[in-house]
């Protein structure tokens, strides 16, 4: 029986999946990833560069209110 951990609360909680019911592990590398530049730079490049949709100043043309989120 495969033996899977999941994150809980600060820890880990862990289960053992029959073999019928289990068909593999997806598994997170989040932990890991380390961002090319700071969080402000991150920030303005995704303002800067958006994807799918035009420029926060173009969408901003004519309006009189915006919000951000």
């Amino acid at each position: 029986m495969p033996l899977v951990r999941f994150p809980y609360g600060k820890g880990s909680i862990e289960y053992n999946f029959p073999d019928k019911r289990f068909n593999g592990e997806l598994v997170s590398r989040l932990t890991a990833y380390r961002a090319p530049c700071s969080q402000e730079q991150l920030a303005r490049e995704a303002i800067e560069h958006p994807i799918g949709v035009p420029r926060l100043s173009v969408m901003a043309e004519g309006k009189k209110n915006v919000v951000i989120i």
